[in-house]
């Protein structure tokens, strides 16, 4: 029995239906495993620690960031001074 086109094309139709029901099923048990309390807290218990690691490997540019910002901020001020008083300076001889 020779096998037509249109017989190989549902079968491949079938095998990829089959295939995508069993990703999502293999997805949706993935999932239903971590919404368990039990599973949640040991993945936090495991990751904790590298995230503790790892904020503390970047603190010092955290911290350097925001004393950039600061200095940032300051220099506008300061130049938002500058140019204000300069024009209070011009409005004065203008009148």
């Amino acid at each position: 029995m020779e096998k037509t086109p249109r017989f190989e094309y549902l079968i491949k139709t079938e095998v990829k239906n089959n295939e995508r029901s069993m990703k999502e099923g293999i997805i949706h048990n993935f999932l239903s495993v971590l919404e368990r309390n039990e599973v949640k807290d040991r993945i936090k218990k495991s990751v904790s620690p590298l995230l503790y690691m790892f904020i503390r490997e970047i603190y010092p540019y955290i911290m350097l960031s925001f004393l950039l910002i600061i200095i940032n901020f300051i220099m506008i001020l300061v130049i938002l001074v500058v140019v204000l008083r300069k024009d209070f300076i011009f409005s004065k001889y203008i009148k």
